[in-house]
């Protein structure tokens, strides 16, 4: 990939990709007024509530960790979280509008879901005092969403089942003829890795790598963190869209 096109990876990134995107339910006007509200005010309506449900599509550790400084902060709030991808989020607050049964005071979701929520009016914009901090490339003019963290994505191989010098350097180097049947693993249900993939090959060229990939056979299956793992256990060589910091993770086991 050359410098252009990294440098075009980088904007998109900040625009669209790789993000989870933090997001009010229209259920819960006491946060919604939070930008008009001094915080005091705010800290005693949340007492007299006394409850919190947060939605996630968040890793399991990440989540966690988020929801006990929470708790430390506001240790009268009963907290509860909720965790789920995106794609299986999206629905279940999509049932709870419809039967105007509302559970979650707040959510978090990567970007494939944002645009539907804000189109079916199913959030409301919010200006969090934090929020004025941020680069405007990485919060919603409008104040509908405000991200909460950025994930980079790349590939990753098995050491001991590829050599150094045979590692993919760039994608493009997954369509090379040694790749077997079933030794190129994929997370199926990414739309946002083949969005950011067409944005930076382009269409045509995008369409025609992501064509010539799908005819090696690839490993597929949902779930990044479960592919890692598999990765890591030999089950195939090389996993085409994985988070870093989860090899990471793997590495540093």
């Amino acid at each position: 990939m050359n410098g252009s096109a990294h440098k075009k990876m980088e904007d998109y990134v900040k625009q669209l990709g790789f993000m989870s995107v933090l997001l009010l339910t229209l259920a819960q006007p006491l946060l919604v007024e939070a930008a008009e509200d001094p915080t005091a005010t705010l800290v005693e309506r949340a007492k007299k509530e006394g409850k919190l449900l947060v939605y996630t599509s968040m890793n399991a550790r990440d989540a966690t960790v988020l929801l006990q400084e929470f708790k430390k902060r506001y240790p009268f709030i009963d907290t509860n979280l909720y965790r789920a991808n995106s794609l299986k989020l999206l629905p279940r607050i999509e049932l709870e509008a419809r039967t105007k049964k509302h559970q979650a005071d707040v959510f978090t979701a990567s970007f494939p879901i944002w645009p539907e929520l804000i189109r079916q009016k199913l959030v409301t914009p919010y200006q969090s005092p934090e929020s004025q901090r941020y680069p405007k490339e990485l919060k919603d003019p409008n104040g509908y969403w405000t991200i909460l963290y950025l994930q980079v994505m790349g590939i990753a191989y098995n050491t001991r089942l590829v050599p150094s010098g045979s590692a993919p350097k760039r994608y493009e180097d997954l369509l090379n003829p040694r790749w077997k049947k079933q030794e190129i693993a994929m997370d199926y249900r990414d739309s946002t890795w083949f969005a950011v993939m067409m944005e930076i090959m382009g269409e045509n060229e995008g369409l025609n790598f992501m064509k010539r990939l799908a005819a090696k056979d690839l490993y597929m299956r949902e779930n990044k963190s479960l592919l890692t793992q598999l990765l890591a256990a030999g089950e195939f060589s090389v996993l085409a869209n994985t988070y870093v910091d989860t090899a990471v993770e793997y590495i540093r086991s």
